[in-house]
């Protein structure tokens, strides 16, 4: 099998994955609270990832070259993934599904706004669309 083959194989598991997880927390919360949720959510991804490791014989540092980014991140990715529960609950599965694979526009955005990133027009045109699809969900 080529790597193409194999990397669109892995992404459409990937996919499979997360839309079971969203379904999940979905109808977990209901029952649980959201920090239960991404407590278990954290002790099997961290089962998941200690298996990958292990399988394909790497090692398992926790040190980093940059603490406070490292931090940082952990922080942010905790109240990117409380928010995202929270709406799981809240909203209707495919509207909070929808304004989560939107982030990159929202990304493209800001990156013009702040960090003086010209967005290219290639890019443009297919953001355009993403946008009218959203809108019209």
């Amino acid at each position: 099998m080529s790597d193409d083959r194999r990397g669109i194989y892995l992404i459409l598991l990937g996919m499979l994955f997360f839309s079971i997880q969203d379904v999940l927390v979905r109808q977990l919360s209901d029952y649980a609270s959201l920090t239960q949720i991404m407590f278990m959510r954290g002790i099997f991804g961290g089962l998941i990832l200690l298996f990958f490791l292990k399988l394909t014989k790497r090692s398992i540092s926790f040190s980093s070259s940059y603490p406070l980014l490292a931090i940082s991140r952990v922080i942010l990715f905790f109240m990117g993934f409380l928010c995202f529960y929270f709406a799981l609950g809240k909203m209707e599965l495919a509207e909070a599904t929808s304004l989560f694979f939107i982030t990159p526009l929202f990304i493209q955005y800001y990156q013009n706004l702040y960090l003086s990133h010209k967005l290219v027009p290639t890019a443009f045109v297919p953001s355009l669309l993403v946008l009218l699809a959203f809108c019209l969900l």
